[in-house]
């Protein structure tokens, strides 16, 4: 007959699993269990079995070398189903269970069983302590109650084993986590040690935990003025010390560490002076928080800065060389504008006083003489003259159409003497408009963009007429703006220069330049867009670099001092192009109000204290 299974038999096999008992080689402890079961009920077998999900398996055994069969045939196997008693069958073979067990109709030959269950804290039945004799008996109530007792010892055993399997693993991972503990705090230490800044940890309290090896010689060098600041002192009272002396950078390293350690900052940082009598040093602080709200702890580092102190003055300094160099070109390259429009208009005037030359060369003067040479060998009788020679006649005529052909050439010298003096008219307001643009260079002053882009648009109309470029221009309505006039006619004039240079490289006949002012996001933009040769996009990014140039006589300068000029005003200058052939557009944009020169500079954050060293 088959077996029934608990009602909670998933759970049973899962308990079996955690006690990771079978398959396992026998045990003293168990082996005594069965041998005093068997002396106790007088059987001549005795064993410790555990119903696994499909077999029946022997823990220790007395009086058999019986190991496992299949659950099937299993005895056992119906003790699992009351915890709560022990099973005895006087006789098997008179037993519908059991009569056909080939275990009973054959070796050993089972009449008598009787299985006291395996119970689990838990409630759950792991197997059975069975005695078992080949002839028909029961047992006595002694017997059967010292059964059941073997069958608890047999659970705790059990538990004991399970326990100290567990016991034993904890140990092994408490090793385990000792030995990595230990290799990690090593690792830490030593990396600590191979950093040059001065680093120190602080528990909850501002008292020091652990050091690197770099505070630790700090701390030797400066053992007087440092107080102790090894491990165990606390360096919340050493900045404490500091500020009562007057040092207003202990008191803020003091106040940074607090707001660390409650959570106030996640990281406090600042950098102080720490000048001898012959050297100036520069430190940076560094306060990093770590650790739960109840556990909190900071690092502390202190970082010798100055190098980057004296690389950022030189930096300054370099930038300033640069920003002085940028203006030059960029004042060069508005005179250069400004001498290459006084050359055309020179030409023009040049023009004008040959043409006026050739005139007066070619004049019909020497005709004139001959007939007032004529009139006077006449001068005796005039009247006669007049009447009688036929010249006289022909002489009428001539001084008519000599009166018209003077009159014609007057006419045309005047025109020629008015170009001329217009000419002269142009160069005088371009050398004044660029002197007042020299007296004025570096001084903001409001101005009217549609001013500027009069004035940019004047400076380049001789070379706008001379190549046939079309301009126009268009202003949206815009407030005045507090800018340099000198650094913004800088960049419109280059952007001017360059678009008309694209036009004319593009070799089209519709050549165009579109100057639109509006207003930005920040202040009021300035575009010039042409439909010249365009740009590639790889030239996008390098286009206001210095010294990037695409002409073969081009230096350079002109857009990137452009670019300067207008970072020192607060704007900025940007270009985009679809590509070769089609066109590009420059833009500035500058703020409505002000902007100091110095903005374009880093900031030195330079303090001047000369409170002691707070590491």
């Amino acid at each position: 007959m088959t077996p029934p299974q608990p009602a909670t038999e998933p759970q049973r096999l899962d308990a079996l699993r955690r006690y990771e008992i079978l398959d396992t080689p026998r045990e003293q402890a168990f082996d005594d269990i069965v041998m005093l079961a068997a002396q106790i009920c007088r059987t001549p077998i005795a064993m410790v079995s555990l119903i696994a999900d499909d077999r029946h398996w022997v823990k220790s055994r007395f009086g058999t070398s019986f190991v496992e069969s299949s659950r099937e045939y299993s005895f056992c196997a119906h003790v699992i189903v009351d915890p709560d008693r022990v099973m005895e069958v006087n006789d098997a073979t008179g037993d519908p269970r059991f009569s056909n067990n080939p275990f009973v109709t054959g070796e050993p030959g089972i009449r008598f069983y009787a299985g006291a269950p395996l119970v689990t804290p838990d409630g759950h039945v792991l197997g059975a302590l069975c005695v078992i004799d080949r002839a028909p008996r029961s047992l006595s109530d002694e017997q059967r109650t010292a059964l059941h007792i073997l069958s608890r010892h047999t659970i705790a055993q059990l538990e004991l084993r399970r326990r100290t399997r567990e016991l034993e693993a904890e140990i092994a991972e408490r090793r385990r986590s000792e030995r990595a503990l230990e290799h990690s705090e090593r690792f830490l230490q030593s990396t600590l040690d191979a950093l040059k800044a001065e680093i120190a940890i602080l528990d909850h309290a501002g008292v020091i935990i652990a050091v690197n090896a770099a505070w630790t010689r700090f701390s030797l060098r400066n053992a007087a003025a440092s107080d102790g600041l090894g491990p165990g002192a606390n360096y919340l009272a050493v900045c404490d010390r500091g500020a009562a002396q007057g040092a207003e950078d202990a008191a803020a390293v003091a106040s940074g560490i607090r707001a660390v350690l409650s959570g106030r900052m996640e990281e406090f940082r600042q950098e102080y002076a720490c000048h001898g009598s012959d050297e100036n040093h520069w430190f940076l602080v560094r306060v990093t928080g770590f650790g739960p709200e109840n556990e909190r702890r900071a690092v502390v580092a202190h970082v010798d800065i100055s190098e980057r102190k004296q690389a950022e003055e030189e930096l300054v300094r370099l930038h300033r060389q640069l920003l002085d160099a940028s203006r030059e070109a960029g004042m060069a390259e508005v005179a250069t504008s400004v001498l290459h429009n006084v050359g055309n208009v020179l030409n023009s005037v040049n023009v004008s006083a040959t043409l006026v030359g050739d005139r007066l060369r070619k004049n019909s003067t020497a005709s004139f003489s001959r007939v007032t040479a004529l009139l006077r060998t006449q001068a005796a009788d005039l009247p006669g003259f007049f009447a009688r020679d036929p010249r006289a006649g022909q002489l009428v005529t001539y001084l008519e159409q000599f009166g018209q052909h003077l009159r014609t050439e007057q006419h045309a010298m005047l025109a020629e003497l008015d170009n001329l003096r217009a000419n002269i008219e142009h160069i005088r307001d371009i050398v004044t408009m660029q002197q007042g643009f020299a007296r004025l260079s570096g001084i903001a002053e409001s101005v009217d963009p549609a001013a500027l882009i009069a004035d940019a648009r004047r400076m380049n109309q001789d070379a706008l007429d001379r190549h046939g470029v079309t301009l126009v221009a268009s202003v949206d309505e815009v407030p005045r703006i507090e800018v340099d006039k000198h650094k913004v006619l800088q960049v419109l004039v280059n952007f001017l220069r360059n678009a008309i240079d694209a036009c004319v490289l593009s070799g089209r006949t519709d050549k165009r330049i579109v100057v639109h002012v509006h207003r930005g996001t920040k202040g009021v933009v300035f575009s010039v867009a042409d439909n010249g040769v365009g740009i590639p996009p790889e030239n996008l990014k390098r286009i206001f670099n210095h010294g990037f140039t695409t002409k073969k006589d081009g230096h350079g300068f002109g857009l990137h001092s452009g670019a300067n000029a207008a970072r020192e005003m607060g704007g900025a200058v940007t270009v985009h192009s679809d590509g070769p052939a089609r066109g590009a557009t420059f833009t500035l944009e500058v703020p409505v109000e002000g902007n100091p020169e110095t903005s374009a500079l880093p900031p030195l954050q330079l303090r001047s204290t000369t409170a002691g060293c707070a590491a």
